[in-house]
């Protein structure tokens, strides 16, 4: 699925947390890995010698870390603004996808607050894994992504961005047999207004539509795919299933029709992105 992803890291003990997603990725053809960081400073030459030094040997320790995984690594130091900086790397090296945290310290702090890790979402044309870091108050990792996709939760809206996500979801599933649970989030904005007395009529319609996608997964081996259509705010609804703790990664269109559209808005997908405890994949339409 990903050959060769970009991994993003601020060399803090959160990012480290980072290193794990290999494990799973490995499982779905992972080979290579961009490690990069990026030093944002005023082009002050003294400072810049004396970040390089010190944070050249964490990064290289990380770069061991994931050697010792059995993938190619190679690391990149990058002088610049961290969101900009870190999509024209991959855009430079051609990565098929993109991981970044959305909490910690370093620049993760400021991915927390809708910067890095959100300006990167809006600017690249490439998969985005964005996972939350951080470390509880014993200075522990308090989560581990080592089983990435054991079971995804794939919101849909049927749009053609949609469909391109769908097919990451088959790959995962190819590989690792996963269970899935599949949404769709009837918007009750829209159906109040306009189809609130066909509700139930609505619903078995899209259990319909979905259902040929549910075949599509058991034929490739899913343990168990489940369908869920509920009625009220997608907003709410999917940070609810996030929240539940079944599921260990969303993974969903970045543009598209229906709650999916609103990312550049930062509405709905912005607050999955923000909000989620567990990662969230972002795939992004395919270029016209």
């Amino acid at each position: 699925m990903f050959k060769k992803v970009m991994l993003c890291t601020d060399l803090s003990p959160p990012s480290e947390l980072l290193l794990q997603t290999v494990e799973t990725l490995k499982q779905v053809g992972l080979e290579e890995v961009l490690l990069v960081h990026t030093i944002y400073t005023a082009h002050n030459p003294v400072l810049e010698a004396e970040l390089l030094e010190r944070r050249t040997i964490r990064l290289q320790s990380q770069r061991e870390t994931l050697m010792n995984k059995g993938l190619v690594v190679h690391t990149e130091m990058a002088y610049g603004i961290p969101a900009p900086t870190l999509t024209d790397v991959a855009e430079r090296h051609e990565v098929d996808a993109i991981i970044v945290g959305s909490h910690g310290k370093g620049i993760f702090k400021k991915a927390a607050l809708g910067s890095v890790s959100t300006e990167v979402l809006h600017m690249t044309s490439r998969p985005i894994l964005l996972i939350r870091v951080e470390l509880n108050k014993e200075d522990r990792q308090s989560q581990s992504f080592e089983e990435l996709f054991s079971a995804p939760l794939f919101c849909t809206d049927f749009s053609d961005t949609s469909n391109v996500a769908f097919t990451y979801l088959e790959k995962v599933v190819t590989e690792l047999k996963c269970p899935v649970t599949l949404l769709h989030v009837q918007d009750r904005s829209i159906s109040e207004t306009y189809y609130l007395q066909r509700l139930e009529d609505i619903n078995r319609a899209i259990i319909d539509e979905m259902t040929p996608l549910k075949d599509k997964l058991m034929s490739l081996g899913a343990q168990d795919v489940k369908i869920e259509v509920p009625f009220g705010s997608p907003k709410e609804l999917i940070l609810e299933k996030v929240r539940s703790s079944k599921y260990s990664v969303v993974l969903m269109g970045s543009q598209g029709k229906g709650f999916i559209e609103e990312l550049l808005l930062g509405s709905v997908s912005y607050s999955v992105v923000r909000k989620s405890l567990i990662p969230v994949l972002m795939i992004p339409s395919l270029k016209s």
